[in-house]
């Protein structure tokens, strides 16, 4: 018991050495790890499908108006968007009763015939897009709603993002070689070394420093400057590295994609998550690897494009985003995906496109799509189906999935303002439909649909209007 408690420690130590080094690293100039090399296609971010090798809009053909209005919004912004006729529930075929919940919500899967019509359509249509990118052979693919908005700066957004998701697949690697290697030298030098280790880590006071006042101001500001408070942003902050504001010299490094090679979906736009908590057990370094497993954040700080903390919450009736009671104001945080909910926006890889496939074309529609995926993301699924491979990182038959999100989220539900207009969900309203005859995007400053017409007109950036000022009123 206790040689496995001083491994678990020299795991412990040997893991923040990872985490201070690498971003030490960066600070002295000394060079850049992997996620902050600039790929021969790392400038394809900024692109007409955003890095991603097609961006396709689910649309009912019934809803003409979304469909212009997305097409307006693609216009302007630089963006080939691919449209996808969705399909209704009717066309579906009816689901059958699996016995099985709605996993980590809480709530029973509905029975077949209670099932609603729009959900299961709505599932059926995102089995279509998944299919597609499976069938076109495409590396990725960006899946939207019809009914979504984003900033008119998105494309410099997902260009850190990119950065972001890199280094979070980074660390995440380092992390996990870093553990295989300790626990294949469970000796007693190698504990030994483990004790030295704790004094040699070099202090990273420039980033570090910067953080710690930052959650002070939080906590004060938030009214969390409590005992309590403090717990509470330490249990959901601790795990939190900041990207570097400043950069090292950038090399060229070979990637497919832009916001690096072992992820099966970026989870850009919904209507809340959860930040993961932290980890009090030891992480795994077993392959295959899922994101499930990690309470690793990466925040990206002073980002202007982000609301002040009273902006963040998605529909009239829900709590306020708990990012704004953790994180300093204006700061973007991405990490594991948790709690997901509203499938607004997600990119999938070839790889994680067939996971998907396979995991719901078998049992067909069970529950709403995005619940669905959430809890895909969330390991719900782990183990249910055995993997032929060794490790099940390149086969398709593993179950486990690695899913970032980010939160505020870079595309949001847009309401336009109209009893039965274009903000009407298809499904089932955010906030229990309340939110209908409301107009806006929330998480969104410079809304690309409330700027249309300025859009047009080219006005410039400055001239554009901010719907969520800093010192002006909340959507709700």
């Amino acid at each position: 018991m206790l040689q496995h408690r001083r491994t678990l420690l020299f795991v412990f130590v040997a893991l923040s050495l990872v985490y201070v080094c690498r971003l030490y690293y960066i600070s002295q100039n000394h060079g850049s790890p992997s996620w902050v090399h600039r790929g021969r296609n790392d400038g394809d971010v900024l692109n007409s499908t955003l890095g991603f090798e097609g961006i396709f809009v689910i649309n009912l053909p019934s809803r003409r108006d979304r469909r212009d209005a997305m097409a307006m919004a693609g216009d302007v912004s630089g963006l080939n968007l691919t449209f996808l006729e969705g399909l209704t529930g009717d066309s579906v075929p009816s689901p059958f009763s699996t016995g099985k919940s709605a996993g980590r919500g809480g709530t029973e899967a509905e029975p077949s015939g209670s099932a609603s019509s729009g959900a299961r359509g709505s599932w059926g249509s995102h089995m279509k897009a998944l299919q597609t990118i499976v069938d076109m052979g495409l590396g990725s693919g960006l899946v939207l709603e019809d009914d979504v908005d984003w900033d008119v700066r998105l494309k410099t957004q997902m260009r850190t993002f990119a950065m972001t998701s890199r280094m979070w697949l980074d660390v995440e690697e380092q992390k996990r070689r870093m553990i295989s290697r300790v626990q294949k030298h469970e000796t007693t030098t190698s504990q030994r070394r483990g004790g030295r280790l704790m004094s040699w880590v070099p202090s990273w006071k420039g980033e570090q420093k910067q953080e710690s006042k930052a959650r002070s101001r939080v906590a004060s500001n938030s009214g969390l400057d409590s005992k309590d408070g403090r717990a509470i942003i330490d249990h959901f902050g601790r795990d939190t590295i900041p990207l570097p504001t400043k950069l090292a010299s950038i090399h060229e490094i070979h990637t497919k994609s832009p916001y690096g090679d072992d992820w099966d979906v970026l989870w850009l736009g919904h209507c809340g998550a959860d930040l993961p908590a932290t980890r009090q057990d030891s992480p795994s370094s077993e392959y295959p690897f899922s994101s499930s497993s990690s309470s690793l954040k990466i925040s990206i700080y002073g980002d202007s494009t982000v609301p002040a903390p009273k902006h963040l919450k998605p529909h009239p009736f829900a709590l306020r985003d708990k990012l704004a009671d953790i994180y300093p104001a204006h700061t973007r945080v991405v990490h594991a995906a948790n709690g997901n909910v509203c499938s607004l926006a997600y990119a999938v890889s070839q790889r994680g496109a067939r996971k998907l496939l396979r995991q719901f074309g078998k049992d067909g529609f069970v529950y709403q799509w995005d619940l669905m995926l959430r809890d895909y993301c969330m390991g719900e699924f782990d183990g249910e189906r055995e993997d032929s491979s060794e490790h099940g990182r390149e086969k398709e038959g593993h179950i486990s999935l690695v899913c970032l999100t980010v939160q505020p989220p870079l595309i949001s539900h847009h309401y336009a303002g109209e009893e039965g207009g274009a903000s009407v969900s298809d499904i089932r309203g955010q906030g229990g439909g309340l939110a209908r005859g409301k107009k806006g995007t929330p998480y969104v400053r410079l809304s690309v649909q409330g700027n249309l017409e300025r859009l047009v007109a080219g006005f410039p950036e400055d001239r554009l209007v901010d719907q969520l000022p800093d010192d002006g009123d909340t959507l709700w």
